[in-house]
């Protein structure tokens, strides 16, 4: 984001289509930086395409390998304990549900419980946003698009992890709020 932010489309693209080759979820802030970068023009949005491009086709060639076609994603073949509640809307991502809503922001690893801090980040999020109304709204797109979906997965915490593991590629662009924040209301 920062590299879009500072006119480097080609890097960012470098850099987020690597983030997606690690992980799925990270194809929502391609198409958020992407929708940002369209805002610049037709060349810079290609541009950022061009190096999104070689960590998808990464993706996408892996996928072909070990799993027969590039739309095949592992998630498809997990076996375990969780195979029925993973098959349900999308890899077992739904509508968000009150309890797990509960859960993410204040159950015992809650984000509110674990990372108050979190709160000043989202405040100082609102202090940009007259002065940096599109980046704001990146950041604030990201970190509801992470937030909504940890709160409609059918394990709010991901799993076995001390939090919601799923909101973690949505902390970098919560936290740009933190500076403004802690100059405003030290």
């Amino acid at each position: 984001f920062l590299l879009a932010w500072r006119g480097r489309p080609v890097l960012a693209g470098l850099a987020a289509g690597a983030a997606t080759l690690v992980e799925y979820q990270a194809a929502a802030i391609v198409i958020a930086l992407g929708a940002y970068l369209a805002f610049r023009g037709v060349r810079t949005l290609a541009s950022f395409a061009a190096g999104a491009a070689p960590g998808i086709a990464l993706l996408l060639a892996y996928n072909t390998i070990a799993f027969d076609a590039p739309w095949h994603f592992s998630y498809t073949y997990v076996s375990n304990g969780y195979v029925l509640a993973q098959a349900k809307g999308f890899f077992g991502v739904g509508a968000p549900k009150l309890f797990s809503t509960y859960e993410v922001f204040s159950g015992g690893a809650g984000l509110l419980v674990l990372s108050p801090v979190l709160t000043a980040a989202a405040v100082g999020l609102g202090l940009l946003a007259r002065r940096y109304t599109a980046e704001v709204a990146v950041c604030a797109a990201v970190t509801a698009f992470f937030l909504v979906l940890n709160c409609g997965y059918f394990l709010p915490y991901g799993g076995v992890s001390p939090g919601p593991r799923f909101v973690i590629p949505a902390l970098p662009f919560l936290a740009v709020g933190l500076g403004p924040a802690f100059a405003r209301f030290p």
